[in-house]
């Protein structure tokens, strides 16, 4: 809580800056404007609390730039900054931290190639997102990450489901909302973990794996998750851009 309620109007995190704790900015009621810089930039706590993000209930917060350079979005950054209606998300971002944007207003949401890992309520409470894209390389998604926002449209680039659990979505929406992925990962998603809650799915996206062409099938077992060296069961085998579903005995 290093500056809690300062009476500052715009920030910025230069690139080097390798650790920021609890609550370092929190109720910065008249901040404004922030340029978050931080490289790889990790939230540090001694106490533990979640609630204790580093900007968290600046509730005047409507500006956010993220460096070019910034490869991780740490834990609680923006958490409860309930202005922040817009976000764009750098192109080396790999991971974003847990409640990252917790109940910021944003209504739609564009998660770049580069991003591996969306942490566990990193998106929570952002009841405003309508459509949220998905990048190809996406690989997990924790618990809560969109819950329970009022996603009506996602899209899924990567060929192979992330790791998702069931309650990465509001019950409701794997009803009403509408799913779209590559066309040659459909049966894929369709029994993988958390994807296959999913009632509606589109198959409008181009075949993108660079896999596709390959002479060498790759198989998935029923959770969507890629076997290196499969033994007896039932798998999902993918070769030359076409699925089926086999069993080896």
């Amino acid at each position: 809580c290093a500056f809690y309620n300062a009476k500052i109007t715009e920030l910025t995190i230069p690139k080097n800056v390798k650790r920021i704790g609890d609550c370092a900015f929190g109720a910065c009621d008249s901040l404004v404007t922030l340029h978050f810089n931080a490289e790889n930039c990790e939230y540090f706590s001694e106490q533990a609390d979640d609630n204790l993000g580093v900007f968290a209930q600046c509730k005047s917060l409507a500006n956010v730039k993220f460096g070019e350079d910034v490869t991780k979005i740490p834990f609680g950054l923006l958490y409860s900054c309930f202005k922040l209606t817009e976000i764009e998300i750098p192109d080396k971002v790999t991971e974003i931290g847990e409640k990252a944007f917790f109940a910021a207003k944003i209504t739609e949401l564009n998660i770049p190639d580069s991003v591996v890992k969306i942490g566990a309520k990193a998106f929570g409470n952002c009841n405003g997102i309508k459509t949220l894209n998905l990048g190809k390389s996406v690989a997990e998604i924790g618990s809560g990450a969109f819950m329970p926002c009022n996603v009506t449209k996602v899209t899924s680039l990567n060929p192979t489901p992330p790791v998702m659990p069931d309650d990465a979505f509001y019950p409701t929406f794997y009803k009403t909302a509408t799913l779209t992925v590559p066309k040659e990962s459909l049966n894929l998603y369709r029994v993988a973990s958390g994807w296959k809650n999913f009632m509606n799915f589109a198959t409008g996206l181009d075949n993108i794996s660079v896999e596709e062409e390959s002479e060498v099938p790759a198989f998935y077992n029923l959770q969507g998750v890629k076997v290196e060296n499969p033994e007896k069961g039932i798998y999902i085998k993918r070769l030359a851009g076409k699925t089926s579903k086999v069993i080896i005995k």
